[in-house]
């Protein structure tokens, strides 16, 4: 019996063992393939392509090798490795790391290094409990100083945490509800959705530079009324809006020291339960539905004169909060969103964006803007200039308007010659939402994804959720399609 045991015992080492053994070692150069739960990479712990670290001199680096041990503290790790703990405001990480990481450190510079890493997250974890009642009220800051992140050539900003103003504690009370999103994280491109009560979706919605927020009143994208939408202002910047370039100064060579007017690292935003229209809009502390975003350390693109940065990837965490609703105020909700929705449906799309389409040539007699999937405007041809792309439906079927330029129209459907052969039949009438992308993203990660073409500028991606996605993008003077992925339907 004693024997057998033995055998029990050296056979579950030996199955430890292996397990341990997979994936790359700590300090392997590594990258993450992919997004979301498609994200992979080759480390046995953690891939540290996407987050950055601050070194003993205070430069943040995007290291690109794998991570030894989680859930270090100092002195704990193997010889040649160090200790780190994250400054990140949402998430309290610690692993080991390669001592030379950050190049040849003396011995008490990385001892010091893993207990002052560990004091400042201690301190964040602190400022992140405080009660709302003991916060600062917010004063307006700079980022913090960014540098080239030489192992992927991005530029990382760690912006100090912005308080939340007490008047918008995250805490639920006898008159309000709230909910809590995130922390969580997202790449340029991705589409953040987390659902709440009522069917409401939480939705970052990517734009060329960023993203938007989006509060719509049920899952479907096709439809949806966004109730964040009466958001003052309602015309010109608005605080839903997140870019790269309002972090960036006017040349796009450094940190906003203030030279660009924009809202900075807390969101503050309104949402209407009851939204008919946009008359009667109320200020952000005044309404039923008011929330905030905060974000957290973010990688923005590099620094160039005369370009427009964009935000690579971003931390950030969100709160909801909206006057407390018996079922009879729910129905009444329900009752008024139908109404909108209908009037969305029936009545118009954006004037202005109409009225662009028929400048530009589409034949309004003849074609009518669907409303229910937005204008897109986008950069499809690469050549500086913004164009717009709707969809547009006629007797003969559903097609894609496209304004080049706010001069040249392209009409597309599913029998045009540069993309028929790669078009399934039904797409055009059966998209579900559409967004655009960098045309430099690459490959989303799918299992048995064809390679990213190139491009010369944004693509519109196509999809039917959980059925297909198609990248509509312009090469050698013509719009193609390239499928990312098509399941087969039931």
């Amino acid at each position: 019996m004693a024997l057998r045991w033995a055998g029990v015992r050296w056979f579950a080492l030996l199955l430890v063992g292996l397990v341990c053994a997979c994936g790359e070692p700590v300090g392997s150069p590594c990258q993450i393939v992919g997004d979301g739960f498609h994200a992979r990479d080759a480390c046995a712990h953690r891939c540290l392509s996407r987050w950055s670290i601050t070194c003993p001199g205070g430069e943040a680096v995007v290291p690109g090798v794998c991570s030894g041990d989680f859930g270090c503290s100092p002195g704990s790790c193997p010889s040649g490795q160090v200790c780190y703990h994250d400054n990140d405001p949402f998430d309290d990480r610690s692993y080991c790391l390669p001592a030379d990481v950050c190049g040849a450190q003396s011995a008490d510079v990385l001892t010091r290094w893993e207990r002052r890493t560990l004091d400042r997250q201690e301190e964040i974890r602190a400022a992140r409990r405080a009660p709302p009642a003991l916060r600062a009220k917010p004063v307006p800051t700079a980022p913090a100083e960014t540098t080239q992140a030489p192992a992927i050539g991005q530029v990382v900003t760690s912006p100090p945490i912005s308080p939340v103003p007490p008047e918008l504690p995250c805490e639920a009370d006898a008159q309000r509800d709230v909910f809590f999103v995130g922390p969580s994280a997202v790449r340029r491109g991705d589409r953040f959705t987390q659902d709440l009560p009522f069917g409401w979706r939480f939705v970052l919605e990517p734009q060329s530079a960023g993203w938007r927020i989006v509060l719509q009143d049920r899952p479907e994208r096709a439809g949806a009324v966004d109730l964040s939408s009466v958001t003052p202002p309602l015309h010109g910047l608005s605080a839903r809006d997140i870019a790269g370039w309002h972090f960036r100064d006017r040349r796009n060579l450094g940190p906003n020291r203030g030279d660009v007017n924009a809202p900075q690292h807390l969101r503050l935003f309104s949402f209407e339960p009851e939204l008919i229209g946009t008359g009667g809009v109320r200020g952000v502390l005044e309404g039923s539905g008011r929330g905030w975003l905060r974000m957290g350390a973010m990688t923005l693109s590099p620094p160039a004169a005369g370009q427009q940065a964009h935000i690579e990837q971003m931390r950030f965490e969100a709160c909801l909060t909206w006057l407390r609703a018996d079922s009879k105020t729910v129905q009444r909700w329900r009752t008024a969103l139908a109404s909108s929705r209908e009037a969305l449906r029936h009545n118009h799309p954006q004037q202005a964006d109409t009225a662009l389409l028929e400048r530009c040539g589409l034949n309004l007699s003849r074609f009518s803007v669907r409303s229910d999937l937005p204008a897109q405007a986008l950069d499809i041809d690469g050549d500086g200039t913004s164009d717009l792309a709707a969809f547009v439906e006629s007797d003969g079927g559903a097609a894609i308007a496209l304004c080049r330029g706010g001069e040249v129209l392209v009409l597309l459907d599913e029998r045009s010659e540069t993309i028929r052969d790669a078009t399934p039949v039904p797409l055009f009438s059966a998209i579900e939402r559409w967004y655009s992308v960098p045309g430099d993203r690459g490959a989303f990660g799918y299992v048995d994804e064809p390679a990213w073409p190139r491009m010369d500028g944004e693509a519109l991606m196509l999809e039917r959720l959980e059925k297909s996605l198609h990248a509509l993008y312009w090469r050698d003077g013509a719009v193609r399609l390239h499928r990312v992925y098509r399941y087969v339907e039931p």
